[in-house]
């Protein structure tokens, strides 16, 4: 055998080592599936309880890869959830914690336990291309899964590895938590109309994220969660159905959350609201505001233009502009545009959009400004009821991205040339 090249790479709970070698390829997936591949030894610790609980899995083995010609040895950690005991009838279902593009928890489907409790179907799919494919075996033993893995990363070369190993219990699973940041950097302050992200460590089914509230000081503000979107993780995301209160303190309360197994789930990190220190004095921003613009990014005056963009490769930013108190208008007039890049390079269109901007009230009422890619034009808007203050909250959220796409291809920043209230 030639010296070995490792590669590992680390998934949050998933870890890969895989090196060059030589043999040949195992018989396809589901006859070795089948016909009982990888499951000839009984896991040393039963998988059992009548009670609900949660276990967690391990499997080391080798997987095929067809690139190099060679069998790829592997190691994968994993969850499996029974919500009911493993009783026949009963519900069993996988989840893995991914980090790319988003952190997540991916979560399997439900699958009913048969009479001799084992299970067909279960299937998880992790982060930068894994999936599984698993059996429950019969009476308390472990799962044999048929196992796909792209262990690329870190290459230019394409290495699908497959095979068939077998999972086996080596403790409880995770206790339950709900991590909270804003999706659009890993900084904790939000503006208005931000996005939230929640990364729960077990699963939590529809009911229960009902359950989830968001708080401004005293008064709750109403929300909406869902499984949202994006490269290899399917994140929990939160928004304001309106907007947050500008510069109001937020607090989560999940005390009537639990997962799927009725335990209670904790929140952990703070949400912070983007404040400012003053309001802008000169609305055709001749002048920096200075102490009326605070941002996760940058914000800068170039040629009479406020200039809000991101900093780094992150592509995404927060920002809320302090307007004032506007009243007797009923309208705003604002001139602005967006830059939009693709890798540097100037895009149109509206997937190079990736940036929104709202009129926001002193309790959370809202306005959509519409945006486009291009050089500054004249929009109209009505105000947001308000007792008070006006703010400009601006949310710039590029769909994430691959790790080895660096540096960062998506980003916009907006430019403001003046805003009239009319």
């Amino acid at each position: 055998m030639t010296s070995p090249k490792q590669l590992v790479v680390v998934l949050a709970a998933i870890a890969w080592t895989a090196c060059n070698g030589s043999g040949g390829k195992d018989a396809g997936l589901d006859a070795a599936l089948n016909d009982g591949a990888g499951d000839s030894e009984t896991c040393a610790t039963p998988l059992a309880g009548t009670a609900p609980f949660s276990a967690h899995l391990k499997a080391s083995g080798t997987l095929f890869s067809p690139y190099r010609n060679s069998p790829r040895p592997v190691g994968l950690d994993l969850d499996i959830y029974f919500a009911d005991g493993r009783v026949a009838g009963a519900p069993v279902l996988l989840a893995m914690p991914v980090q790319y593009a988003v952190p997540a928890l991916q979560v399997g489907a439900q699958i009913a336990l048969a009479a001799d409790l084992s299970a067909t179907g279960l299937t998880v799919e992790g982060g930068l291309g894994v999936l599984v494919n698993g059996t429950l075996l019969p009476a308390d033993d472990g799962m044999s899964a048929a196992v796909t893995a792209n262990l690329s990363l870190g290459t230019d070369v394409a290495d699908d590895a497959t095979g068939v190993l077998k999972f086996c219990p080596t403790g409880p699973g995770p206790a339950p938590s709900l991590a909270v940041r804003p999706l659009s950097s890993a900084s904790t302050l939000l503006a208005p109309t931000s996005t939230v992200l929640l990364n729960p460590t077990t699963p939590i089914d529809a009911t229960a994220r009902t359950k989830i509230k968001l708080y401004a000081g005293d008064t709750e503000v109403p929300v909406t969660v869902v499984i949202g979107t994006a490269l290899e993780s399917s994140p929990l995301l939160l928004t304001a159905t309106a907007a947050f209160p500008p510069e109001a303190a937020l607090r989560l309360d999940t005390t009537a959350v639990t997962d799927i197994l009725g335990r209670p789930v904790p929140s952990s990190g703070s949400l912070q609201p983007l404040t400012t220190t003053a309001t802008v004095s000169d609305l055709t921003f001749a002048t920096a505001p200075t102490g009326a613009v605070a941002t996760t990014g940058s914000s800068q005056v170039t040629d009479g233009n406020l200039v809000l963009g991101n900093t780094g490769n992150s592509g995404g930013f927060n920002a809320l502009l302090a307007l004032g108190s506007v009243a007797p208008a009923t309208q705003a007039r604002l001139r602005v545009g967006v830059t939009c890049t693709v890798a540097g390079s100037p895009a149109t269109g509206p997937s190079a959009l990736v940036t929104r901007a709202s009129l926001v009230g002193a309790v959370g009422a809202s306005v959509a400004v519409p945006l486009a890619c291009g050089s500054p034009q004249d929009v109209t808007v009505p105000l947001p009821a308000s007792t008070g203050k006006i703010w400009l909250s601006v949310v710039s959220e590029p769909p994430p991205q691959h790790p080895q796409f660096l540096p960062y291809p998506l980003s916009n920043s907006v430019q403001i040339d003046e805003i009239v209230f009319e």
